[in-house]
């Protein structure tokens, strides 16, 4: 054999590898990707750590211990009180009387109009899809128990070997010096931006949702407030996870002015400053069009899910560098 088919059969070989390497790790991409944002967001304090423990390995054991009895803390409260609300919600839903609603709406069409059953066979439906994505999330506890252990595991040697890798990764990019630097610079410039553009966005969302709460009088204001701010922080759901259901047991319990009123502030306040806000504020950093972010946030949550909304635009910003 000359050298030219040893040349193409260890092309093949390397081609195959990479193949079967991906298909590998393919559904764990995410939980990856998920440690390595993590580790970059919390690094700054596993560098801060190094006055009071010098020791790598027990410093970032240390940190994650501090950042998971967080995570616990807020989490288990939050969780709490979604589900006593949820209870709430449905048995408000399930009992409520929209008697007057029909009849408004009769009065309007001229004719009578059965809301009643088709009221009844969307709670129905909106239970069971609920009891399903239940039982779904259940069955795949085993899966995302090993995500969670992989993004740990990644975690504790990003945070200990976290210098050697980027420098290993800095020095092996098929890239001239000057254009590494480039790279690396927007890289950090688009993690910041975005990071500080979440964070900033869900304190206003707190803080306009507390206010909200505040004028449609639920219970609670500032601690849903509070709940506004961390859930707005996680795409899909975010700050509707409490107005939503607050508005909708203000409706079922007769209380339409309150419970409309909140349902409009939150789809109209609240919402649109996510949609608005949170592009022009990254953009504003990073000297990207609001254009690019927003494909990259959208793009990147439909691609990674949650760690995506950081991705999205780190990617899109790198392709612009290139």
């Amino acid at each position: 054999m000359n050298t030219s088919h040893y040349s193409w059969l260890f092309i093949i070989i390397t081609i195959l590898t990479i193949v079967v390497s991906f298909i590998l790790i393919k559904p764990f991409i995410t939980a990856a990707l998920t440690a390595i944002v993590l580790s970059y967001i919390f690094y700054p304090f596993y560098t801060r750590l190094e006055n009071i423990i010098k020791n790598k390995a027990l410093r970032s054991l240390v940190l994650l211990l501090i950042i998971f009895s967080i995570v616990l803390a807020v989490a288990f409260p939050i969780i709490d009180l979604l589900v006593n609300e949820s209870v709430t919600l449905y048995h408000g839903a399930n009992n409520a009387d929209i008697t007057k609603i029909t009849d408004y709406f009769s009065k309007i069409a001229g004719e009578n109009i059965d809301l009643n059953f088709y009221y009844r066979e969307t709670v129905n439906k909106i239970s069971t899809n609920a009891l399903t994505s239940l039982s779904d999330f259940i069955f795949t506890l085993p899966q995302k128990g090993i995500s969670l252990f992989i993004i740990i595991f990644m975690m504790y040697y990003l945070f200990k070997d976290g210098d050697y890798i980027v420098t290993k990764f800095e020095e092996n990019l098929p890239l001239r010096k000057s254009h590494r630097e480039v790279i690396i610079e927007k890289f950090n410039k688009v993690m910041y931006a975005t990071i500080y553009g979440i964070i900033v966005t869900s304190i206003i969302q707190g803080i306009l949702g507390t206010i909200g709460l505040f004028i449609f009088k639920v219970n609670s204001p500032i601690i849903w407030g509070l709940v506004m701010t961390i859930a707005a922080m996680f795409p899909y759901f975010g700050t509707s996870v409490v107005w939503v259901p607050a508005s909708l047991i203000k409706i079922f319990n007769g209380d339409m002015f309150n419970g409309f009123g909140l349902l409009l502030y939150g789809i109209f306040i609240i919402g649109l400053i996510d949609n608005v806000l949170k592009p022009k504020l990254i953009s504003h950093k990073t000297q990207l069009h609001p254009i690019i972010i927003l494909l990259g946030v959208v793009g990147g949550l439909k691609l990674f899910g949650f760690v995506g909304l950081i991705l999205g635009p780190v990617l899109l910003s790198t392709l612009v560098a290139l």
